[in-house]
């Protein structure tokens, strides 16, 4: 694929916000200053996603799709940075 063909097919497929999420900045950034290399890791907002998803009962794998699951792991970090800001 040409370079203008896969920005076209990213462009498909790529949500278009409109809003920027705040996802609290990086959870553990890691800077190499030998190497002048930086590895951002996980936002807050996905580790705090993570964690919500990890505790998940076996009941709520079994009576649930994955998405459903996910998204309200989403919606527990989303509350919990906004619990945080007050």
């Amino acid at each position: 694929m040409k370079e203008e063909e896969i920005k076209q097919f990213l462009e498909g497929i790529e949500p278009k916000a409109t809003t920027k999420i705040d996802d609290g900045g990086q959870a553990y950034p890691v800077v190499c200053s030998e190497a002048d290399v930086v590895y951002p890791g996980l936002t807050k907002r996905e580790y705090f996603a993570g964690l919500a998803f990890a505790q998940a009962s076996r009941d709520v794998w079994t009576n649930h799709k994955y998405e459903d699951v996910a998204k309200r792991a989403v919606g527990l970090a989303d509350a919990l940075m906004a619990a945080l800001k007050e």
